[in-house]
């Protein structure tokens, strides 16, 4: 009999090393960095609207409580740019007669229900969700963004020698290449 060694965690990112014995209870936390949907002024004292979609952008942190092994942080100083996929999801809705929608990041992975959580044929590209047929009924389309993030501020990485356990945090935030 073997051993399953299968990450558990659903997040993608090959920098940080998640594998068997880390990433046992990783919680991931997405919100939008706050100042988006802020008016400010540049050096000349004109307006510059952070509510264009360029400026609306997600910080992005990462933790765990009870790690039996490290991520790979060692080389994730702040200013380090890289790629993930968290597990988070995002829905928009496809309003009755519609067929496609458009979402704001490229898509990962992308799955379509009814409001009563019927399975709904889905394809994607890039940031495009389309449906097999234009929709009898409002469709949630559920999907996981790629994001490429910098990493803002300094690690933490803990351990518990007794109990040869580890905790961990790293936080980032988009960089707006999408």
């Amino acid at each position: 009999m073997t051993e399953d060694r299968t990450p558990p965690t659903k997040i993608l990112a090959p920098e940080l090393g998640l594998g068997w014995q880390t990433g046992f209870d990783i919680v991931v936390d997405v919100q939008e960095i706050g100042h988006d949907g802020e008016i400010e002024r540049d050096w000349n004292g004109k307006y510059v609207d952070m509510t264009e979609p360029e400026f609306q952008l997600y910080e992005i942190r990462i933790s765990s409580s009870d790690d039996m092994l490290p991520p790979a942080l060692a080389n994730m100083w702040k200013g380090k740019v890289f790629s993930i996929v968290p597990p988070n999801e995002h829905t928009l809705v496809i309003p009755t007669g519609g067929s496609s929608i458009q979402f704001p990041r490229k898509i990962h992975s992308v799955r379509a229900i009814t409001m009563s959580s019927e399975n709904v044929p889905v394809t994607f590209l890039d940031k495009v969700a389309t449906l097999a047929a234009p929709a009898v009924e409002p469709i949630r389309v559920i999907v996981r963004y790629e994001h490429e993030v910098v990493v803002t501020q300094p690690y933490r990485n803990s351990m518990q020698e007794r109990e040869v356990r580890y905790t961990w945090d790293l936080t980032t935030e988009e960089t707006g290449n999408f």
